[in-house]
Formats: structure tokens, sequence, C-alpha cells
């Protein structure tokens, strides 16, 4: 069990010695700790001190303690303030409507006498106090509130309303008004009015200009005037009112005269600042910018000076536009951080340069390229499969030599012939690798994809690409743009990505690559093998002499070639688009394969008429390869330049741009264009004799398109 508490009390002995202990003085921190002991000086010293300031800092001593602060204020200081002046060059006196201490506030401070706010354009500059639009309404008073602020007092703004009672009857009372009027009038002649005898106010008007030029406010008085003449009026007898307006309205008339001088002087001494300021940035930039050179970073400089962006930047870390001197001290804290960031500015100068230089050269590799592809009439891989070549790219981005002469861009230095070879070895050899994972046939990869049927068409697998509903043919679908093949990798030489995304910029390469859809290797396999051949070694003479057709029997198929009364027999050419076109992931299309004869057979197709549609279809296929806008004039292309149109209008150029009327291969060829082969890819059409003329005009327009066309049959 713990103890029981115990309460002590204090003997009276205890008491006496505490109370005799000295309290421990509490600490003053601060500008006020600091100054504690400057009011025990003499008073001679402080006096001596004090007529060495300027007024800026007898404002700041006066706010340090309350003494400081009676010992300045009193109206017995004034020769400490008017010392003050005389220590600052051409300062203009004070009015005598002002305080020195209020004259010193409003000239070398830029804050409201008020709330303190910073304030560079006073509301009113004309009554020299600076107070900010927010005090406005309390520093001042409209005339119709004069007689709340100052209860009884008249409004002494006209002469008219001097007398305290004013009463029309009253003969003395307006004789007296009449004088008045008479010594203002003489006192404008003398320097107290303006050249109309209207005869300056008594108080300062403040005249409030709003944002928008049509708002306005009233005049208003300053505050602190009406309660000084206020206090005035209730002193002053009333036979002495007349000299009391009098002197006050010339205490104003001075005030106005002062302010330009004193607003000129202010005007004055900030452009002398603004300039001492932009000296001393001057002098600091020298010396940096000469600090810099001397430790070699000059092209450096010259590239941030032509970049705007890089100089914000380097102005920011350099702190080059500071209006202070640069110190041994400040250098030394800034030369760390300024040369790692003038490091990382030379390397991005010798990027940009390096970036330049490999756009020079990859431009002497486009011209070599498009002088060999002239020459030779090849199909050739895009610009960027050349400019990823391992050799091509070391010669290309090679530091060695500052610039590379336009003779080691020729072809034979390339070597393009070599290159070209590989390269259609790697195209064939990728679209092998294709053929194998779509059908699992195991063809090498130096299979002839020429005379094979299995590889003599192609498809791109993306929906929104043209090859998601045309079919491209082997070799042309290697002149494709879109067609890519990796180029040929080496351990020995490591292309980076940022070059890979220039040559990307610089030659302007398509983003979309085709993927070769394997669904087309697939049908195509399936059509094959539905034929009777073998899809490894038939070829296309063996799959065009068999006298074989085909149908589709897929029953949930969605092509418009299935309608009711209507047959679509399909070559192996059209039964492939009509397998890609139609067949997904989930289904495939199938065919059935029926012979075609002149003896009319149930399991045979009358092969006159299916060869006479057919023919007719490929007339279709003929014209519309003519109108292909890939014919080129080869007189064109010796000459250095290019003429490219459709067919008409290339022979048409050649009759008149070179005289020649019947144009042969060696005149114009057709630029290779892979879904451009002339082939009839579209199936021919039987009708059934039980469809009206009605239902045949109802039929979907492919197949009214059709029977316009001559390549569908109303016979069955």
């Amino acid at each position: 069990m713990p103890p029981k508490k115990v309460r002590h009390k204090s003997t009276a002995k205890q008491a006496t010695s505490e109370s005799l202990k000295t309290p421990r003085a509490r600490a003053v921190r601060g500008r006020r700790g600091s100054l504690a002991d400057l009011p025990k000086m003499p008073m001679d010293i402080i006096f001596e001190v004090l007529a060495y300031l300027s007024p800026l800092d007898l404002l700041g001593l006066a706010r340090t303690s309350k003494g400081f602060r009676s010992l300045l204020m009193h109206s017995s200081s004034a020769r400490f303030w008017k010392a003050a002046r005389r220590n600052v060059r051409d300062l203009p006196d004070c009015p005598r409507l002002l305080s020195e201490p209020a004259y010193a506030s409003y000239v070398f401070e830029n804050t409201c006498v008020e709330c303190l706010k910073r304030t560079l354009k006073p509301a009113c500059p004309d009554t020299l106090v600076r107070f900010c639009d927010r005090c406005l309404s309390s520093l001042t008073v409209f005339p119709t509130d004069l007689k709340n602020v100052a209860p009884g007092m008249p409004d002494f703004q006209r002469a008219t309303d001097l007398q305290r009672n004013c009463d029309p009857d009253d003969q003395e009372s307006n004789q007296d008004s009449d004088d008045l009027d008479q010594d203002l009038d003489q006192d404008s002649d003398s320097g107290c009015g303006d050249e109309d005898g209207y005869t300056y106010d008594v108080f300062r008007v403040c005249v409030a200009q709003r944002k928008q030029q049509w708002q306005y406010m009233h005049d208003r008085y300053l505050k602190v005037d009406v309660m000084s003449l206020y206090k005035l009026w209730q002193t002053t007898p009333e036979d002495k009112y007349d000299s009391m307006i009098l002197e006050r309205r010339r205490m104003i008339y001075e005030l106005h005269e002062a302010a330009d001088e004193i607003h000129e002087w202010m005007d004055q001494r900030q452009n002398e600042r603004l300039e001492e300021i932009a000296d001393k940035k001057r002098n600091r930039e020298k010396r940096i910018l000469r600090t810099l050179k001397d430790d070699g970073w000059e092209e450096e400089l010259q590239y941030i000076m032509a970049n705007k962006s890089l100089l914000h930047d380097f102005t920011t870390v350099s702190t080059i536009k500071q209006s202070k001197e640069l110190t041994e001290r400040g250098w030394s804290r800034l030369k760390k951080p300024l040369a790692e960031y003038m490091e990382s500015i030379r390397q991005k100068l010798r990027r940009e340069q390096h970036e330049s230089q490999t756009r020079t050269r990859l431009s002497s590799l486009k011209k070599a390229v498009e002088s060999f592809k002239k020459e030779q009439r090849m199909m050739m891989p895009d610009l960027e499969y050349f400019a990823l070549v391992p050799s091509i790219h070391q010669l290309i981005t090679g530091t060695e030599r500052e610039s590379t002469a336009a003779s080691e861009f020729e072809p034979e230095n390339f070597q393009l012939e070599t290159t070209v070879s590989e390269w259609k070895k790697r195209a064939i050899a990728s679209l092998v690798e294709d053929i194998n994972l779509a059908t699992a046939a195991g063809l090498p990869s130096d299979t002839d994809l020429g005379t094979l049927a299995l590889g003599r068409f192609f498809s791109c697998k993306e929906r929104f690409c043209v090859g998601g509903t045309r079919i491209f043919i082997f070799p042309d679908v290697l002149a494709e743009r879109s067609f890519h093949v990796e180029p040929p990798k080496s351990t020995e030489v490591q292309i980076p990505d940022d070059y890979k995304v220039l040559v990307q910029r610089v030659f302007q390469t398509t983003r979309h690559k085709h993927q070769v859809n394997h669904l087309a290797f697939q049908a195509m396999y399936g059509i094959i093998k539905e034929m009777g051949l073998d899809p490894l070694a038939a070829t296309v003479e063996n799959m065009d002499d068999l006298n074989v057709r085909l149908i589709c029997d897929t029953k949930s198929c969605k092509s418009q070639d299935h309608h009711p009364g209507i047959q679509a027999v399909y070559t192996w050419h059209s039964a492939l688009q009509h397998a890609i076109c139609n067949s997904d992931a989930e289904q495939d299309v199938k065919f059935r394969c029926f012979q075609c004869s002149n003896e009319a057979t149930p399991e045979s197709l009358p092969l006159a008429m299916i060869q006479t549609l057919e023919n007719a279809g490929s007339v279709r296929a003929k014209k519309a390869l003519d109108m292909s806008p890939h014919w080129c004039c080869k007189r064109c292309d010796n000459d250095g330049s290019e003429y490219m149109h459709d067919k008409e209008l290339v022979e048409r150029h050649l009759c008149y741009s070179h005289g020649i009327r019947n144009p042969g291969e060696d005149d114009l060829y057709l630029k290779r264009a892979s879904y451009e082969h002339g082939l009839n890819m579209e199936p021919i059409y039987l009708l059934s004799r039980e469809l009206t003329p009605k239902q045949i005009l109802d039929l979907p327009k492919l197949i009214v398109a059709a029977i316009r066309g001559g390549w569908a049959d109303t016979r069955p």
C-alpha cells in the first residue's frame, strides 16, 4: 500500500527568506533588446548621432521603442528632422501643413498610413498622404457628412459660408462676408489663389478615379484636415476667423504648389535608384559572363543567348539579374551549381550538333538510294531499313570525322545491291515463317514463294488497314511501304533508340506496319487441299489449270453473296478474298468443289458460261489496273524528274512531251503496288430463272452491279 500523502506547510522563516530573493530579470530578445541601453546614453551623444541620420533612419528609430518615439515625435525635435532633410540631396522643404514625420513617410516609404499595405501609387497624390483605395473611406469624409465629424463648424470651402450663423437680414454679417470676399480676391493676386480669383480649399480634397472612366466619386475632404481645422475653429475667437481661413488657404495653396516639385524629386530619385540597380545588374552580368568565358564555356554561352527558354533557365540558375554585387563568397556558392548547369548545356549542344550532322548524312543517304533505285528499278526496302543496317549506321554516326564527303555516300560505298539482296532474303524468310506458324507446313526459309500457290497472297490482320479488305500479292508485297522487315543486328554495333526516332522523323516513315494475317494462309491451305492438290507443292500454274470452282459451304456465312435464288461461284483467287472478309477467330469459311464441264450434270458447272463471266470480271480488273495512279514515265526518270499518274494520262504525257504516240514497255511502267495486281477477286453469280425482275432489282447492290457489269448471268 503506497504511503499517504502529507501536505507540507512552509514556516514563516522560509517565507521571509524566499521573499528576500532577487527576482530574475526576463531576457529581452530582438531589436528592443539590442537598443535597450541606447536611451541611457548621454543626450549630447544621441543628438550628435541624430544629426547624421536620414529621414528614413529617423522613422525607423522612432519605431524601435516608446522612448525614441516620444522624443522624435515631439514638436521640439523638428530640428532633428530638418537636419536629416539636409542630408538628402535636393530634397524639397516640408510644406507647413505637413509634419516632418508625415512628410518623411510620404517621400521615403511606400506603405499606406492606415493599413501599412504596400502602395506604390497613392489614391490621391495631390494630398501628399499615401493611402490605398481600401482605406479611402476611413481617412476621408464627404462634405455632406461634415456636420457629423465636426458638429457646429460651417463648411469653409467657400467664402460665402464663413459666417457661423448666416442670416440674410443681418446686414453686419453680410458686410463682413463682402469684406472677406474682397480680401480673398486681393490675396489671390498675391499668390493664394488661381488666375480667376478663385481661392483654394481649406481642406485637402480627394478625387478618387475608378478603373472605368465613367465611374467617379464625389470630392472628399481629408479627415485629418477637418479635425485640425475643427480644433482650431473651437479655439479661435470669432473675429479672427478671416485671418484663420486665409492662413489655412495659404497653407493648402503652398502644399499644392510644392506637390509637383516633391513628386518630380521622387521620380528623379526613383530613376536614379533604377539606374543604380541596372548598373549593379550589368556589372554582375559582366563578371559572371567573363568568368564563365575564362573557364571555357564561351560556345555554350552563345548557344544559351540564342535560345529564349535556355536564357530564362540560365538567368534563374546564375542569379545574373540580381541587383547586388558579386563577391568572392557569393561566387564560391554559385560556382558549383552553375558548372553543373553549363555541363548539361554542353551535353545538349553536343547532342544537337550530332543530330544536325546525322540529319545531313541521312539526306545524303536518301539521295544515294533514290539514285540507285532509278537506275536499277528493283524492289527495295524503305529508307529506314537502310539507315538501320549496322554498317551504314556506323558510316552515318561516325564521330571520328567532323564531316562526311559526298563521295562517301555513293551507292557503291554502301554496297546497296548486297543490302537489297539480303533484305529480300530476310523478307522471304519472314513470310515463310508466318506461313509455317499459320499452317505448320514446315517450309524451308529459302522457299520460292513466287511459284508456290500457298505463298501467293497475303493480308494484313489490322482491320483499319487497307490490307484488311485487300489482298497483297507476292512479290509486290515487298514493295509495300508498310511492309516491315527487321534489319540485321550485330553484337558489335548497338543502335540507340534516339537514332531510330531521328530516322523516323527525317524519313517520315509510316507508323503502321503490316501484321501478316494468318487466316489468309489457313484459308489458302484449305482451298488448295479441297481442290485436290498438295499445299506444299501446288504452284500457281497448277491452280489455274484446274477446271474446278468453289462454292461457299458455310451455313452461317454473313456475306451478301448468299441470297435465295443466287449461286456465287469462286475461283481460288476470289475464294480467298471471300474467306478473309468473312472468317474470324471463332469460325472458318469452308468451300465445296465443283468440276466445270460442257456437259450438264448435277455435280458440275457449265464451263463455257463460267469462263465467259470470269472474262468479263477480268476485263474489269484490267481497267482498274490501268486507272492505277502509279504509272510512271521512263523518259522523265532518265532525265532526273518524275511523272506519275494513271495510264491514260501518262500516255498522253508521252505523246505531247516526248512525241511518242504508241508507247511500249520501254516508255512507261507500273510501280510495284501489292494490291494492284490485275486479278479478278470477285465471284461470278448465277441467278435462278424463278427470280422475277422486281426480285432481281431488290437484290443486294453488289449483285446488281455484277449483273450490269456482265459477270452475273440469269441463266441457270
